[in-house]
């Protein structure tokens, strides 16, 4: 499946999640597409909040590929409206997935704190490593056990829909 069709998957499940949650959240990629921060925006009562959404797909090896190359920022790098909250999907079959409601301070934190560690570590050939796009691992990586299992180390942040309401 292509990393288009995964993210728009991944798209409609937060609205959908969204609206489950009595949110009003409206797809800024399937309108205007001049918000590149910026995937859906959700109203609810007197609050708005702006979300960023990265999906890992079934075969994505429970990761999920951020742009970024160690030179500025991973979320909120372009003009425009700045999202609030990124939400991480984890497409695990066709019926199942699971959400990660992340204020995008601590999504930035992690991705780049995970980055720096896996490129300050040797290869196996002892030779440096170059750039590479950052990830975040939802699995256990024997050999980085420290830079995965967001699975358990963000298990406060599933289904934290709370979160954007403060």
């Amino acid at each position: 499946m292509s990393t288009l069709f995964v993210g728009a998957i991944g798209e409609k499940l937060v609205e959908t999640a969204l609206l489950w949650q009595g949110w009003a959240p409206v797809n800024l990629n399937q309108s205007i597409k001049q918000a590149p921060n910026v995937d859906l925006l959700a109203a609810k009562n007197n609050k708005q909040v702006a979300i960023q959404v990265k999906t890992a797909g079934p075969n994505s090896r429970a990761m999920v590929q951020l742009g970024y190359k160690g030179e500025t920022g991973i979320f909120n790098t372009k003009p425009g409206p700045r999202a609030n909250f990124i939400i991480f999907v984890r497409l695990l079959s066709e019926t199942e997935h699971e959400f990660y409601v992340v204020p995008v301070e601590e999504a930035e934190r992690v991705a780049i704190a995970t980055y720096e560690d896996w490129k300050s570590s040797p290869k196996q050939d002892g030779t440096t490593r170059k750039n590479a796009p950052a990830v975040i691992r939802f699995e256990p990586n024997r050999n980085r056990l420290n830079i995965s299992n967001y699975k358990e180390k963000w298990a406060h942040y599933r289904d934290a829909w709370h979160l954007l309401e403060q």
